[in-house]
C-alpha cells in the first residue's frame, strides 16, 4: 500500500477535527462573520483515533523534515 500524500494526510486531519472546522461551505456568499473567539486544543493526546493521529503526525513531520514537540 503506498504512503498517503500530504493532501490525504491533511484531509484526514481536517476530517478528525470536523466539529471545530469552519469551512467556507458553511457560509453564504457575502455573509459577515463576527464575534470570533479562539478555541484552544485540549491538553494531552487526542481521545479519538490517537494511534492514527500519531502516525500521521510522525509522517508529516518526516516529510517536513521538522521535529515536532
Amino acid at each position: 500500500m503506498p504512503e498517503p500524500t500530504l493532501t490525504e494526510l491533511s484531509d484526514a486531519l481536517r476530517a478528525s477535527w470536523a466539529a471545530d472546522d469552519l469551512t467556507r461551505e458553511q457560509f453564504r456568499d457575502g455573509e459577515v462573520i463576527s464575534g470570533a473567539r479562539p478555541v484552544h486544543r485540549p491538553a494531552g493526546p487526542p481521545k479519538w483515533r490517537n494511534e492514527a493521529y500519531q502516525l500521521m503526525r510522525q509522517r508529516v513531520g518526516e516529510r517536513l523534515a521538522t521535529r515536532l514537540p
